[in-house]
């Protein structure tokens, strides 16, 4: 019997559970945790967004078709390596090696006319993405999910070039 992860859909079973458990952990934190989530946190978790429907759709319709499932195993690779990038970016803010988009930052003004000042306080304050909410023995979550992208790329390559 051959070994499941020696198989291209045993391997993207595997990419699929690893990054559902990844976004999983983002939106429990955000929502049972209490972390709030800043702008590039969000764009982190877009790829997952896209990779997970993408290969349950594909794991399920196109178990039995080789090439397809080749080719979405290259598509995950690079939806999940935009991933890797965008984390690698958010780690480069949060350390000070570059800055982050403006609307990053938590420095907004109170606002100008009566109106947006109403508007500014009924609002949630921007999280500052320079400033990590959690870390996890120094890495943020950020850096802890360039990681998880790296294994996902893996993954995805060894799905992409294993036998049917």
């Amino acid at each position: 019997m051959e070994n499941a992860l020696n198989t291209r859909n045993g391997l993207l079973t595997l990419v699929m559970a690893v990054a559902t458990v990844a976004i999983g952990t983002a939106l429990a934190s955000q929502y049972i945790g209490g972390l709030e989530p800043c702008k590039l946190c969000y764009w982190q978790r877009n790829p997952y967004y896209i990779a997970i429907p993408l290969l349950v759709a594909a794991l399920l319709f196109l178990r039995n078709q080789s090439s397809l499932m080749k080719i979405i195993a290259w598509l995950v690779l690079a939806i999940f390596f935009i991933g890797f990038g965008v984390s690698a970016y958010h780690v480069g803010v949060e350390q000070g090696w570059w800055s982050g988009p403006t609307s990053c930052s938590s420095s907004a003004s109170l606002g100008n006319s009566l109106d947006q000042q109403i508007d500014n306080l009924f609002n949630k304050p921007r999280v500052d993405c320079s400033k990590p909410a959690w870390t996890f023995f120094g890495i943020s979550m950020a850096g802890l999910n360039a990681i998880v992208s790296i294994f996902l790329i893996i993954g995805s390559f060894k799905a992409a070039t294993a036998r049917s």
